[in-house]
């Protein structure tokens, strides 16, 4: 870890001919990703086309997936290890660390008699509605 030091007229000890700032950058962007907008429903495979490409913003009513085979050099996995361009959306094999502590049994529901059976099973904890048609039960 580097040391640095602020210096300006709001630190004690301040030197006018040696200013500088500390400034603390967070360049997670789990926050920024997390605040925008997502697709949540009515999706459909069509034939892709380019077109309009170009005409889609942040706020669109819709938006494109495209579903692409991409040839990744090997000499660039090594290079691109902590952070790779495209990732692979798999389920890693064998076994992965897990805190089985943090597990929660929840289970979404759409059905009201299905409902009312798990709120009445003596390991239910709390339920969450969604809407008239969705429920999320926790279990203990």
């Amino acid at each position: 870890m580097r040391y640095a030091k602020a210096n300006n007229p709001k630190v004690p000890d301040y030197d006018e001919t040696k200013k500088s700032w500390v400034i603390y950058q967070d360049c997670n962007l789990y926050g920024w990703a997390m605040s925008q907008y997502m697709p949540f429903g009515g999706f459909k495979w069509v034939e892709a086309k380019l077109d309009g490409l170009n005409s889609l913003d942040d706020t669109s009513p819709i938006g494109r997936m495209y579903e692409v085979d991409v040839t990744y050099p090997l000499d660039l996995h090594d290079k691109h290890n902590d952070l790779p361009f495209l990732h692979e959306n798999c389920i890693p094999e064998g076994k992965t660390m897990e805190q089985v502590r943090r597990r929660i049994h929840m289970e979404l529901v759409s059905n009201d008699a299905r409902v009312q059976k798990l709120i009445n099973l003596t390991t239910f904890k709390y339920a969450t509605s969604y809407n008239e048609n969705l429920s999320a039960i926790i279990l203990e």
